[in-house]
């Protein structure tokens, strides 16, 4: 064995470091270094002891190594007290490592066991503890330490919860498919809640059998409601028949078969029932329909014949439908039912051709009377008359339509003969001035006529509405003539002198007007209007252009100041004469107006010219001086510009200034230089302080550029160079120098911040790949349900150093878990590997049996390219569904085998169950077949005993003797309901409704079709008492409701006042034998009652009455009339005699208030 340089201990051969002190072999001593370093050393030690929470006696050997480090640093070998200060750090960790490491196996070996107890396999978290604990033994405690980490007891508990939370929520799912199914989940809801409570308090053994429970309660519960499902639909199905009319009998019968298998739990046979009950519905409805064909063409040809269509050759249709209807042959009878309504059709179309045959002979005499050509139209009619006798429809029909097209166009040709003949009679006259309106009056006359068969004359109509017209139209002309020739005679006074045109088209419009012409005398007027107007907008438009050039003249003088007076008085008379629409007076006026103006601008011109000589001169001089500014200026600017200085703005006013200069603005070119000189001399100012602002700034960037350690004698130099500058008045150079020196000092100052940079990059880069690498491996390790214990402690860890740049933390955190990550990807390539080969031996197993493999092999074939590709968790995953697919199949095979066997059993007991209903109902009618029992033990031995095959043998000859007793019970259960419904439609006859006699009849017709002929001849007896029961219950109804009746009617006497107490005790009586159900006597008290209650109802208006005698005496004191008084008694007795005590409670009311009002008075 080796020994230890630093603290002596004995070191097993082959060790790379110390397993007391954890010195590396290989490192050398510490022969230099810092006492500051040493005693940070040793005071790190001392607090890692003082807070160690352990024996003293467990950290001995640390504590006596700091010893020697203290007593070796009082020595003075620092690098030696060093070394040992570090060692007895390394050593109390590796104290703390052994305690954690055998904690861990301790608890690992406890979890160990919960885990076998639990029942999950363990094989890989035992071989794990086992390689562990060889490790420690081996003094590798940090190995064995992070293969502890992957013994997770976490990570088992996950993992079987996952298990069990699988369970559980399958359950859930079938659970809840059978709730939407429409199942009873109660009971297996319960067992979820109590599975899941069991999972919450990690009662893990009882979670499985909850969870199988609850899956095998909530399928029961699913196939029965997708069972009684299918049942109600059926049932809504014959339901709906039933209510179609439909022959419901068969379908009754296989869904009674459909309900004792629900009930029984045979679920699979209620599907094949309920199709059988739909089949036989199906053909019900085919019969019910063809009926319904067949029934609608008979009540079609009993219409038609009703109208008195010949309906024979329907009637023997209809008759052989009936036969194919006997027959069941349904496409006949709906093809016989066609037949017969095309038949009916025919007939009736034929009906109907004789009457228009009879119209069409109205419409030819009708056409005839009117006068218009009937010839075509009668041969027609004779067409129709043969096609009518030979029974050709078709003939007769397109016969028919010809005939009514030709009269029609008759009708209408005639009609639009009268009228365009009317028309050209209009329009003929519409020459002399015809109204349209009176036209279309004129049109409407001769409709009118037309329509009443009578004859008009159009010309005599106009003649006779003319004659009024002509005369009016020619005193219009008259009055336009007269206007037209004043209106020329104002045009000539005008000015206007060729008006000989105009006065031509007057002459001709008075000759046209008096020979009769009024419509070119109207168009000769109108267009003699149109040029007078166009002659007179002639002259009042020159009149106006006139006016407004005398106008402008007149401004444009006013404005060069020109006096014009006089011109000015010529354009007021131009524009009164253009008001008074004198536009003659208007052009003459402002002509002269216009010479005036034009003599006087002239005089003006020549003044004018005089004084702008003597201006030009002071100008020119004034120009010279700002000239000589304006040099000055420039020469300023030259020398500032030489100094790489921005005069633009000077330049630019100085520019303006010569622009203002040329423009002759010499006040603004004045201005514009004195602000250039401004300019200037500001700009002088302000470069020398910024030259010296500069400067000190530069000196102070220098100095900081220097303590950042840059080489700054290049700049020092430009520095002082400045300031020589800046002495001798150059502040243009200094401020160039100084911009140059501060760019090379940022330049440098970047080029060493973006060193630093690249180097944090490359390193930030290094530790960034590394934690995405582990982390990859860890994500990787969590789809296959890995967990690494602290991985997500580490992670974060490493994100949080990298977030704070700590890049060197980042690869200590992450080396470790690197290391463990890729062992457990290791031991996942494995168990992937493992579940390949154990879904390949599943496969071959299922194909031994004939199971379809396909689909697990394509799995499987998955499976194995995942894991050539590096993507174990699929692997593991496609793996998995492989084996369970086989498993599935396999479970599937064992069921159809049990299937089988099922039905067989289901068909035995069937039949078992048939033949004992069969002998029990022939038992209550005290009928019993010998052997009867014997065969029945021999079946249920058979059954009982799995051999199903042998039930019907050993039944065949009793269910022989069965079915030949039946037939005599048949019998008898038919004479027995056809007796009773022929009661029954009897009483309902006579107004009695059954009730549930019908349903209880029905029954019994059924139970005869189901051959349980004992049940319904027990059905007739209870029909029968359901009939006298509904006989008592109209009587009970009628007498109680009469009692009712009276009862209100003696309550509202009651009310009124009337003495009622005899018709009370009658009631009373008369109620009491109701509630005991006799009903014998209850009529005369009845009638004993309501004469009561009239003798009450009469003496209660008699004492009415005689209570308006006191009323009456009381108006007669008031002084009222004592006829009106008189005639109230009078109508109050009338009433009462009429037994109307509501108007006498009225007239009693009426009394009052008369008394009333004359009490006010």
């Amino acid at each position: 064995m080796a020994r230890c340089p630093l603290c002596e201990s004995d070191v097993p051969d082959g060790r790379t470091d110390c397993d007391a002190c954890g010195q590396p072999f290989a490192k050398p001593p510490t022969t230099r270094v810092a006492p500051d370093a040493v005693r940070k050393a040793i005071e790190s030690a001392r607090k890692d002891l003082a807070a160690s929470p352990r024996d003293p006696v467990d950290v001995a050997f640390p504590r006596g190594l700091l010893e020697r480090a203290e007593q070796t640093e009082a020595a003075g070998d620092l690098g030696r007290a060093l070394d040992l200060a570090r060692a007895s750090r390394r050593a109390l960790d590796i104290i703390r490592r052994e305690s954690r490491v055998a904690d861990a196996l301790k608890y690992a070996d406890a979890v160990l066991e919960d885990a076998k107890q639990a029942g999950i396999e363990t094989l890989a978290f035992q071989r794990n503890i086992e390689q562990a604990r060889a490790l420690a033994a081996r003094g590798d405690h940090g190995t064995a330490e992070r293969l502890l980490r992957r013994v997770s007891v976490r990570t088992l508990d996950q993992r079987r919860e996952r298990i069990l939370a699988a369970s559980v929520d399958k359950a859930e799912s079938r659970v809840r498919y059978a709730l939407e199914g429409g199942g009873n989940v109660g009971d297996a809801a319960a067992l979820l809640a109590d599975a899941r409570k069991a999972l919450a308090l990690k009662e893990y053994n009882k979670v499985r059998s909850l969870s199988a429970k609850a899956i095998e309660k909530a399928d029961s519960q699913r196939k029965y409601a997708r069972a009684e499902t299918i049942l109600e639909r059926a049932s809504a199905d014959v339901e709906a028949s039933r209510r179609d009319g439909v022959n419901i009998t068969e379908a009754r019968k296989l869904l009674t078969q459909a309900q004792d298998a629900l009930r029984k739990g045979v679920y699979a046979d209620i599907p094949l029932l309920a199709q059988k009950a739909r089949n036989s519905l199906r053909e019900a409805r085919a019969h019910a329909a063809a009926e319904v064909a067949l029934r609608a063409s008979d009540r079609e040809a009993a219409r038609e014949k009703r109208k008195g269509a010949d309906v024979g050759r329907a009637d023997t249709i209809l008759a052989q439908g009936a036969e194919a209807l006997e027959a069941k042959e349904y496409a006949k009878v709906r093809g016989f039912a066609k037949d017969a309504h095309d038949a009916v059709r025919e007939a009736s179309l034929l009906k109907t051709v004789r009457e228009a045959f009879a119209s069409l002979q109205l419409d030819a005499a009708d056409i005839r009377t009117m006068g218009a050509e009937v010839t075509n139209f009668e041969g027609m009619l004779v067409e129709l008359g043969k096609a009518i006798e030979g029974n050709d429809l078709p003939t007769a029909r397109r016969l028919v339509s010809q005939a009514r097209h030709r009269a029609e166009s008759t009708r209408e040709t005639h009609f639009r003969t009268i009228m365009e003949r009317s028309l050209q009679i209009i329009l003929a006259n519409a020459t002399r001035g015809l109204d349209p309106v009176v036209a279309r009056q004129l049109l409407r006359e001769v409709d009118d006529a037309m329509t009443l068969g009578k004859a008009v004359d159009m010309q005599a109509l106009i003649d006779q509405r003319m004659e009024d017209q002509d005369a009016q139209t020619e005193g219009k002309l008259n009055e336009r003539v007269l206007r037209a020739r004043d209106d020329i005679v104002a045009l000539r006074q005008a000015g206007q002198t060729d008006t000989v045109a105009l006065e031509g088209k007057l002459a001709d419009a008075a000759i046209a007007m008096q020979e009769g012409r009024y419509l070119q005398s109207d168009a000769l007027l109108d267009s003699i209007e149109h040029d007078i107007s166009a002659t007179r907008e002639s002259l009042r438009s020159t009149a106006a252009e006139v006016l407004g050039q005398a106008r402008g003249e007149v401004a444009r003088a006013r404005a060069d100041g020109i006096p014009v007076d006089a011109a000015d008085q010529m354009l007021k008379d131009a524009e009164t004469s253009y008001s008074e629409a004198r536009y003659g007076d208007t052009i003459y006026a402002g002509k002269a107006c216009i010479s005036e103006v034009e003599e006087l601008a002239q005089a003006n011109a020549d003044s004018r010219r005089q004084s702008v000589r003597e201006e030009t001169r002071i100008k020119l001089e004034r120009m010279e001086g700002i000239h000589r500014r304006m040099e000055v200026v420039r020469s300023e600017i030259t020398d500032l510009v030489a100094q790489n200085l921005d005069l633009a703005r000077a330049a630019t006013t100085l520019s303006a200034a010569e622009q203002a200069i040329e423009r002759g603005s010499l006040d603004e070119a004045d201005h514009l230089v004195a602000s250039a000189e401004g300019i200037v001399e500001g700009v002088k100012v302000t470069l020398n302080g910024q030259a010296t602002d500069a400067l000190q700034r530069t000196r102070k960037a220098v100095e900081v550029a220097h303590g950042e350690g840059i080489d700054v004698d290049e700049f020092r130099a430009a520095v002082a160079q400045a300031e020589t500058d800046l002495k001798g008045g150059r502040p243009g150079a200094v401020l160039q120098a100084i911009g140059q020196v501060d760019r090379l000092v940022s330049e440098r100052r970047r080029t060493r911040q973006q060193e630093e940079q690249r180097r944090a990059l490359e390193m930030a880069r290094t530790a960034a790949t590394k934690f995405i690498s582990v982390k990859k491996l860890i994500e990787d390790l969590r789809k296959a349900d890995i967990d690494i214990t602290g991985a997500e402690e580490g992670l974060r860890a490493a994100e949080r150093a990298l977030e704070k740049r700590n890049f060197d933390d980042v690869d200590a955190i992450l080396t470790t878990l690197d290391a463990t990550a890729k062992e457990l990807m290791d031991e996942l390539v494995a168990a992937a590997k493992n579940l390949i080969g154990r879904a390949e031996r599943k496969i071959k197993e299922g194909r031994e049996k004939g199971i379809q493999t396909d689909e697990a092999v394509a799995l499987l074939d998955t499976a194995e390219a995942h894991l050539e590709r590096g993507e174990y968790a699929d692997a593991v995953e496609h793996a998995r569904a492989a084996e369970q697919k086989i498993v599935d199949a396999l479970k599937i095979f064992s069921e159809q085998a049990t299937e089988s066997r099922r039905r067989a059993q289901d068909a035995a007991r069937a039949r078992i169950g048939a033949i004992r209903k069969t002998i029990g109902d022939l038992s209550r009618a005290d009928i019993s077949i010998l052997g009867a029992e014997e065969a029945l033990a021999r079946a249920d031995a058979a059954f009982d005993s799995g051999r199903f095959d042998e039930v019907a043998p050993a039944l065949e000859d009793t269910e022989e003797m069965a079915g030949a007793l039946s037939t005599g019970l048949e019998s008898a259960a038919n004479d027995l309901v056809t007796s009773v419904e022929r009661v029954m439609e009897k009483n309902r006859s006579s107004g009695m409704d059954p009730g549930r006699a019908d349903s209880v009849l029905q029954n019994a017709r059924e139970a005869i079709k189901d051959r349980r002929f004992v049940e319904a001849i027990e059905y007739k007896k209870v029909i029968e008492d359901i009939l006298e029961d509904a006989r008592r219950q109209k009587d009970s109804r009628r007498i109680r409701d009469n009692l009712a009746e009276l009862r209100a009617k003696l309550e509202a006497h009651a009310k009124l006042g009337a003495d009622v107490r005899m018709a009370s005790e009658l009631l009373a009586r008369a109620e009491a034998l109701v509630d005991a159900g006799e009903y014998a006597d209850v009529d005369g008290y009845a009638k004993r009652i309501s004469d009561e209650i009239d003798a009450a109802r009469r003496k209660h208006l008699a004492s009415v009455v005689d209570t308006l005698g006191p009323l009456i005496e009381d108006g007669l004191s008031l002084g009222l009339p004592p006829k009106e008084l008189d005639e109230y008694r009078t109508h109050a007795q009338e009433a009462a005699s009429a037994d109307d005590i509501e108007e006498v409670y009225r007239l009693k009311g009426d009394l009052q208030e008369r008394l009333l009002e004359a009490k006010r008075k």
